[in-house]
C-alpha cells in the first residue's frame, strides 16, 4: 500500500491510498481518494508490469473493476500506458 498527492502551486488539491494485489489474475489497483474533490470514492482497476512498462486501467467510481486492459469511448474507464 501506498499514498500519493497531487500539487498545484504547493497546494494539495487530491490525495490517495493504492492497495495493490499482486495474487489475483489480473493483477489488482484499488486508488482511494483521501483529499479533494473525488474524496471518499474509490476507483477499480488492474495493473500489469512487463520489463520496464507498467500499465493500468481503471473504472470510475462505482464501477466494476475491469477485466481486461480496454477504455473505449464512453466505457468510463481510463488506460495508462
Amino acid at each position: 500500500m501506498g499514498n500519493f498527492s497531487v500539487r498545484r502551486d504547493d497546494k494539495v488539491i487530491g490525495a490517495a491510498t493504492v492497495k495493490i494485489d499482486p495474487t489475483k489474475k489480473p493483477k489488482r489497483i484499488d486508488v482511494s481518494f483521501t483529499e479533494g474533490k473525488h474524496k471518499g470514492q474509490t476507483l477499480l482497476g488492474i495493473y500489469e508490469i512487463d520489463s520496464d512498462a507498467f500499465r493500468v486501467c481503471v473504472a470510475r467510481p462505482g464501477d466494476e473493476r475491469p477485466a481486461e486492459f480496454s477504455a473505449k469511448a464512453g466505457s468510463g474507464r481510463t488506460l495508462i500506458g
